[in-house]
């Protein structure tokens, strides 16, 4: 994953084709092959499936953040990418965390304590993690 996010790191800082190329290629070179197809995948423009629909995120945006929904809606249209936008609502609200609704509605199972993890723990558990 680190070695995919510093490919799309180059590929992003430069304009140049040659650059560009080399990049690919050493990353390419490198890479596992599980690896290498997944980058092609994601830098041609493909996406996954979308597991889980959009109202349902908004549904927990709200529920987990306590924000007033014009306020969600507004915060959309000035990110301008929804996963973006909820992605910062969470994260400027830790202290609500521990509070947050963490289930999918209707179901009685809850993954209490989800967010209770330090961002190292985390960063830990998926170092050496490939992009497959």
């Amino acid at each position: 994953m680190e070695a995919f996010a510093r490919l799309f790191e180059t590929l992003d800082r430069t304009t140049s084709t040659n650059a560009k190329v080399a990049a690919l290629v050493e990353y390419l070179r490198c890479a596992p092959a599980a690896d290498a197809a997944w980058a092609l995948f994601f830098l041609t423009g493909r996406r996954l499936l979308r597991l889980l629909p959009a109202r349902l995120l908004h549904e927990w945006t709200l529920a987990c953040t306590q924000l007033p929904e014009w306020l969600v809606q507004e915060s959309y249209s000035s990110v301008g990418d929804y996963a973006e936008a909820i992605a910062l609502l969470l994260d400027a609200s830790p202290s609500r965390r521990q509070d947050w609704p963490v289930r999918a509605p209707g179901t009685i199972q809850s993954q209490a304590g989800l967010f209770d993890e330090p961002a190292a723990a985390v960063d830990a558990r998926v170092e050496g993690v490939g992009l497959a």
